[in-house]
């Protein structure tokens, strides 16, 4: 019987703004604050995070990520091929991840993580692309390359300039397909998608990408509302939630001077605060994962493949 509710709470951890023009927090500093204190914050609140790290950063703050690691958070691998090495000083001649072919996408990717695991001093077993950009070869690719778990897609979301169309994409945990984006496959690459509020189209993306660091706690949970409600009616293997945020958004008790300078803490607070709540009116407990982790509970769950 599927009693839990398992919530991740993720952080896409980019390369400071001049160095990434995708966009990024604006100096090294706030950059490490904004990591620390969603760490720590949600740790005090019984939960681990998992930092998605650009390479870049995983070499110019590894010691950073490394103590993150040891008190229990997961770092795993987050590209904008826009602001990788020195892209950014052309970024117009580099495209987002769905715009390569899937040669191009194993050979970026591997040297990608073959940087961030020197820094870092260990593989990275999770991914998710910037943009949430991707295409049809992608999660072969992944797979290929060792890669555990993803969270790459954000179901609904429809913005073809970044190559991230996610239109009719699976919102529930599921095994990657090797062909086609939005379906559940064999792979052993686990896909857990971003939790999105799919009532909502007056969004930039087409769909409520509920983000911490912009929306307030009321929106978010109303997508988590409807992201349950159709996990229920769709049956989902597992229950989840993923919740994304960026490190330029800083969750301290008190707010910090400048245009960067609002703590999300209480919207974080209060997100935290309601979401046993809305598990147990589904009769679930709550349990707060990483993304490995949560792989690792949806595989105990999942029915065997078939072998013929």
């Amino acid at each position: 019987m599927k009693t839990k509710l398992y919530v991740c709470f993720t952080m896409d951890v980019e390369r400071i703004k001049p160095l990434c023009p995708p966009g990024g927090p604006p100096t090294w500093e706030w950059a490490e604050l904004c990591v620390r204190s969603y760490c720590e914050s949600l740790l005090a609140l019984g939960f681990p995070a998992t930092l998605f790290i650009v390479p870049d950063t995983a070499e110019k703050q590894a010691h950073i990520f490394q103590q993150l690691r040891g008190e229990g958070h997961e770092c795993g691998l987050h590209i904008h091929p826009q602001g990788w090495g020195d892209n950014y000083k052309n970024p117009d001649s580099h495209d987002y991840l769905g715009g390569y072919t899937g040669e191009q996408q194993f050979e970026m990717l591997g040297r990608a993580k073959n940087q961030w695991a020197s820094a870092m001093g260990v593989a990275p077993k999770t991914f998710r692309a910037g943009n949430f950009s991707a295409n049809d070869e992608t999660f072969r690719v992944l797979d290929a390359l060792q890669f555990q778990s993803s969270s790459t897609s954000q179901p609904g979301r429809v913005v073809p300039g970044f190559k991230a169309v996610w239109q009719g994409a699976t919102r529930g945990v599921h095994r990657a397909h090797r062909s086609f984006r939005l379906i559940e496959g064999d792979l052993d690459l686990v896909e857990v998608p971003a939790t999105v509020d799919a009532t909502r189209t007056d969004h930039w993306t087409g769909v409520g990408d509920a983000r911490l660091e912009d929306w307030e706690a009321p929106d978010i949970l109303h997508a988590i509302k409807n992201s349950l409600e159709w996990q229920v009616a769709n049956h989902a293997t597992i229950h989840h939630l993923c919740l994304f945020t960026h490190n330029y958004a800083q969750f301290e008790p008190k707010d910090h001077d400048g245009p960067f300078g609002r703590s999300r803490l209480a919207v974080l607070k209060a997100v935290i605060e309601a979401i046993p709540d809305l598990a147990a009116r589904h009769g679930w407990s709550v349990e707060g994962c990483t993304l490995s982790a949560l792989r690792q509970h949806y595989l105990d769950l999942q029915k065997p493949l078939r072998t013929s």
